[in-house]
């Protein structure tokens, strides 16, 4: 009996021995090496879309140094606005004074909404278009602001008109822009909480991305923008057309979680309507509102829309958010 007790116990031992050992070895191994990755040495197109989306756009800029390689500047004098109609002035960017049009003072000791809108083109600079009369099928002026009462700024920027700098293509325009909201912000007759962002094309493009690296607009309307500047082709670029990254930093539609005011994007189906299909797929943000407009191309409807839009400026009181249905601007460009 005692022997068949030993001769368990030495099996059960037995058994068990094996076990213990992996057990032992499984406490005392270390994990394995998780791979340290520095987040700026790396493409951000190779960056997993989760983490793209929780990268906000103004931290992703100030690691980012675009590298420019056509130095390239307008060097051409600014055109005198008409009497009773905008008011030339400068304001002070990044690389120094840059020219700009802003609509006068009403002299009514009130404080008036105001917008900046950027001109569609690469020229950065500013020019008699702003008030040229055009027929409502082709008006770029955005002068149905201006004319409606908002207050209007039209900025120049580096390398446009005699400025300093040379044009980066979407890129230092940002921070002129950013820089022109704060002196537009600081005239005396311009509500501060109610200053709106606009452009139409490039200008449109350009809006997105002011908007996307600065928080204060009360809202944004981009018209015909693209939604990548590879669209435009190397021709327009001036920095290197295959580096990802110098890309990315242009392309509005990677960075609309961004975005931090309502902002509206419209285009003609018979222009750049394929950038609102882009748009709205790859949209999570509410406060992103796109819309294909039916019978249109890219220019016949911008003046009904910025009529449109200027009397929902108007309108504004600036509290609470700003905001309207979209739908309503479809119905109000209807041909």
């Amino acid at each position: 009996m005692r022997t068949m007790k030993r001769f368990l116990l030495l099996l059960f031992v037995l058994l068990l021995e094996p076990g213990c050992k992996n057990a032992k070895l499984l406490q005392t191994a270390a994990p394995p090496a998780t791979p340290v990755t520095d987040a700026r040495t790396v493409d951000p197109w190779s960056i997993p879309d989760a983490f793209m989306r929780t990268e906000m756009f103004e931290v992703a800029r100030s690691r980012f140094t675009t590298k420019i390689l056509q130095q390239k500047k307008k060097n051409q004098a600014v055109d005198v606005p008409p009497p009773h109609t905008l008011q030339q002035i400068s304001y002070r960017g990044p690389l120094g004074e840059m020219a700009a049009y802003v609509s006068p003072d009403p002299n009514d000791g009130r404080k008036h909404p105001a917008i900046i809108w950027l001109i569609g083109g690469f020229s950065t600079s500013i020019s008699k278009e702003a008030w040229m009369k055009s027929p409502p099928s082709n008006d770029q002026s955005a002068a149905a602001f201006w004319r409606a009462g908002v207050i209007t700024m039209y900025p120049s920027m580096r390398g446009g008109n005699k400025n300093p700098g040379y044009k980066e293509n979407l890129y230092g325009e940002v921070d002129d822009v950013g820089a022109a909201y704060q002196k537009l912000a600081a005239l005396p007759y311009v509500d501060a909480n109610r200053i709106f962002l606009g452009g139409h094309s490039v200008g449109g493009t350009l809006a997105l991305l002011v908007a996307e690296a600065y928080p204060h607009f009360r809202a944004t309307f981009a018209f015909g923008a693209a939604e990548r500047f590879r669209d435009w082709g190397p021709d327009n670029a001036g920095f290197d057309f295959g580096d990802a990254t110098e890309h990315l930093m242009r392309a509005p539609i990677e960075w609309l979680h961004s975005l931090r005011s309502p902002t509206y994007i419209a285009e003609g189906e018979g222009g750049n309507g394929s950038a609102i299909s882009s748009f709205t797929s790859q949209n999570r943000n509410p406060l992103v509102h796109t819309l294909l407009l039916k019978d249109h191309d890219h220019v016949t409807y911008l003046f009904r829309a910025m009529t449109f839009l200027a009397n929902k400026i108007l309108a504004d009181s600036g509290t609470g958010a700003f905001s309207f249905d979209i739908a309503e601007l479809g119905v109000a460009v209807a041909p």
